[in-house]
């Protein structure tokens, strides 16, 4: 949660330096997809990872110059990513739980 801390700072002076809000999105989008995808956690972290991407994205936004113009869809692009990732989460606990019953009911089945 630090380092994704660290990541929302840079790429929130990265955009306020440019005016642009296009990498603080990227930048939200990319991190809540990979996290999602890479981070073996459960989705109470991912969920906490959203929050702080989604309230950071929308503390930052409202200072932008470009916030009025075309946020709809930058909201869609990153409400999508933040779906996105809570799916990928579940499918990925989904997976743990049924590899790992896999491995209780080999080793509870006597060898021939």
């Amino acid at each position: 949660m630090a380092f994704a801390f660290v990541i929302l700072m840079a790429a929130s002076l990265l955009s306020m330096a440019t005016g642009h809000s296009e990498p603080l999105m990227m930048t939200i989008v990319l991190l809540l997809l990979g996290a999602g995808s890479l981070i073996p956690w459960n989705a109470r972290w991912q969920l906490g990872l959203t929050i702080l991407c989604l309230g950071w994205f929308a503390t930052t936004t409202v200072w932008m110059p470009d916030a009025r113009i075309g946020a709809v869809d930058r909201w869609l692009a990153v409400l999508a990513a933040a779906g996105l990732a809570q799916v990928g989460i579940a499918r990925n606990e989904y997976q743990r739980r049924q590899f790992e019953s896999r491995i209780v009911f080999a080793e509870g089945t006597p060898e021939n």
